[in-house]
């Protein structure tokens, strides 16, 4: 079994400096945010270095669009499936809670990073990085992905990561937030585009200081949360207006997640996963990985899922321990590491 360290040991900042090590003992050469090298990090090159999507064909007329379906019937699944995606391949898995792959979206991707999933719909948005898309697929009872439509991001805007406030019963209303690492053509300073359903209309979110956007989260009262670099968190109530920082001090910026208590969980990718209360007193909860990229809760708020882009695994960790576990290899799957990964909600019909 591909165990984790415990939770209470420290990763070592010498050996995140030189390589970062997988459970087996090897090694796999790792560079740095910002280091000069040939050699471009498995998990932080796409997210962390211009020069990793240099040289792009880029669309100087694409236009930004926010056309939502007016309303979105509540996901009715009694099926868990866990989601996540391959940057390299340019494809996103569905498995279910038994590690087995259920189904491959391949097309209308390119170079997909961070997924999220709606709590009310159960609709799968996917940052697509080099197309600057977010598709939307709804998922069948029997875990099929199913397009529901795509939405252009701001233009040449690279957008990394997503995530979704819904709200309503009858008539659930989306909030769409899209993490842009940097601008493509002019190269400024990264944002946040939130894309509103009930009025069409987007608005840009921007951090001073920020030169990588990384993860972004909403909590449960609609506020939502951006994780960018130099290592740091900010939270815009209502996902509008001026960030407040709330994190510092992340050696390289991951994903976010709130758990059943409104309480912040989030991935330094050199060090691992951070537990808050509410927002602050944050604790390493799990390290040992090789690049923790992404987190995601189960719908049980029992189990968390750790893409781990360097060991190319996803783990899964209980709440109720200390340690984690592979739950699928996908370099045996794939050949590849995991990005993104995304949990649906099981409801009973």
């Amino acid at each position: 079994m591909h165990s984790r360290l415990s939770a209470t040991l420290a990763f070592s900042a010498a050996a995140a400096a030189i390589a970062l090590a997988g459970c087996s003992g090897s090694s796999t050469s790792s560079q740095l945010p910002g280091a000069s090298s040939s050699t471009q990090s498995i998990a932080r090159a796409p997210l962390g270095s211009r020069q990793a999507i240099g040289g792009l064909v880029l669309d100087p007329n694409r236009k930004q669009t926010a056309k939502f379906p007016r309303y979105v019937n509540s996901y009715t699944s009694s099926t868990e499936y866990v989601l996540y995606c391959g940057f390299y391949e340019s494809a996103c898995y569905v498995l279910n809670t038994s590690g087995s792959l259920v189904s491959t979206i391949t097309s209308g991707l390119d170079n997909p990073q961070g997924t999220s999933i709606g709590a009310l719909t159960g609709n799968w948005y996917i940052a697509s990085t080099d197309n600057y898309t977010i598709p939307e697929y709804s998922i069948s009872e029997s875990g099929g992905p199913t397009l529901l439509t795509t939405y252009n991001s701001a233009t040449d805007d690279y957008p990394v990561w997503t995530s979704v406030f819904e709200k309503g019963k009858k008539k659930i209303s989306s909030t769409l937030a899209i993490s842009n690492i940097f601008n493509s053509k002019t190269d400024k300073d990264p944002s946040v585009t939130v894309l509103d359903e009930k009025n069409g209309k987007s608005k840009q979110l921007t951090y001073l200081g920020a030169s990588e956007g990384i993860g972004i989260a909403y909590d449960a009262a609609g506020n939502c949360y951006w994780s960018f670099n130099p290592g740091s968190i900010a939270k815009y109530t209502k996902c509008k207006g001026f960030g407040s920082k709330v994190v510092s001090g992340l050696s390289f910026a991951g994903g976010l997640a709130f758990d059943n208590g409104d309480n912040l969980w989030y991935a330094d990718q050199e060090k691992g996963i951070y537990k808050c209360s509410g927002t602050s007193s944050c604790t390493l909860q799990y390290s040992g990985f090789g690049d923790a990229f992404a987190i995601a809760f189960d719908s049980s708020f029992q189990n968390l899922y750790v893409s781990d882009a360097s060991d190319d695994v996803i783990d899964i960790c209980p709440l109720s321990g200390t340690t984690c576990s592979t739950f699928y290899d996908t370099g045996s799957a794939t050949g590849e590491p995991p990005f993104g990964v995304a949990v649906t909600p099981a409801i009973v019909p």
